[in-house]
């Protein structure tokens, strides 16, 4: 057997300004995902698509009932395993987080120093993939710290968008064919730096 079949479902993916079609879109989801089962559907940011249906339009009623429908076992979902993210848990619709259905939740802490780390390493290598060429200058024990320290609090959002600016810095100082250095990416770190 090959690995699961993935769909991530992205509000944008769904939501429209026309009657119906936000929850043909949802249902084609769920339908896309029984018909390639084994399957892992996703959704990011079921916040927005899932809203308390407390004084709610009308257009949010509808889509969480799609949501339960297809998740309440209407409908066979045999080797589909749903899981959704968000960042207010308390904004999504109380029927939908009880047993059978995101029953789960699990809270996803900020990355400690050494995921941080890894985390860069990540962003990094892949910026340097990308590239073709090594574009940042390797990172000694001390710039590892100092950058580690500065990052105290960041997501892994927060270190992705360090890298990807320290990068777009050098571009724009016209540096083509430069290695972005520690110093530059700490300063692209520092200005992501989260007050406590």
């Amino acid at each position: 057997m090959g690995s699961p079949a993935a769909f991530h479902v992205r509000v944008t993916d769904v939501t429209s300004k026309w009657y119906g079609e936000a929850e043909r879109k949802l249902q084609e989801a769920f339908d896309w995902a029984r018909k390639d089962a084994p399957a892992v559907l996703f959704f990011d940011e079921i916040d927005a698509l899932a809203r308390p249906r407390d004084d709610a339009h009308e257009a949010t009623h509808r889509l969480v009932s799609t949501f339960l429908e297809n998740m309440d076992g209407l409908q066979k979902a045999d080797g589909v395993v749903v899981l959704a993210a968000t960042n207010r848990p308390e904004s999504v619709d109380a029927a939908l987080t009880r047993p059978g259905r995101f029953d789960r939740l699990v809270e996803v802490p900020l990355p400690d120093r050494d995921g941080r780390r890894q985390i860069f390493e990540v962003h990094i290598r892949r910026a340097q993939r990308r590239a073709g060429r090594p574009v940042f200058e390797v990172i000694d024990e001390a710039g590892w710290e100092r950058l580690l320290d500065a990052s105290h609090g960041h997501s892994g959002a927060d270190i992705a968008e360090a890298v990807r600016r320290a990068l777009e810095a050098k571009v724009r100082a016209g540096a083509s064919g430069g290695q972005v250095s520690q110093d530059e990416l700490l300063a692209q770190a520092m200005t992501l730096a989260r007050p406590f």
